[in-house]
């Protein structure tokens, strides 16, 4: 990988960290504005469990947020360390193909296809 290919991919990866920190910090803020909503709101056993799903769903973003943002922050300290762009797996390099569509991927292509067959669903 060329050096401006990976200032750019840093300069992507610290953009999208600084917006996951954003909007963790927002959706924190709006979780505890939406229960006292919904504790005030729910008028019957629908309403509250409309409000359940909503503020589940709320929760469910958060954890995807948060679970990305550790993603970023890993790919960030690759980069600091120098690793950025081998695969944990098995060592070799990941493509470039790959790194430019998911700047924080852990495995080449085969690993990560390996890794997702392992995993349960």
């Amino acid at each position: 990988m060329t050096s401006a290919g990976a200032d750019l991919l840093r300069e992507r990866l610290q953009k999208r960290l600084d917006e996951l920190r954003a909007e963790v910090r927002a959706a924190s803020l709006r979780d505890a504005s939406e229960a006292e909503a919904v504790v005030r709101e729910a008028h019957d056993r629908g309403d509250e469990a409309s409000a359940e799903i909503q503020l589940g769903i709320g929760d469910a973003e958060l954890v995807r947020d948060l679970h990305e943002l550790r993603e970023v922050e890993a790919a960030l300290q690759r980069m600091a360390r120098g690793t950025y762009g081998q695969c944990e797996d098995c060592g070799q390099e990941i493509g470039e193909a790959r790194l430019a569509a998911h700047p924080a991927a852990r495995r080449c292509a085969a690993c990560q296809a390996a890794q997702e067959r392992r995993r349960p669903r």
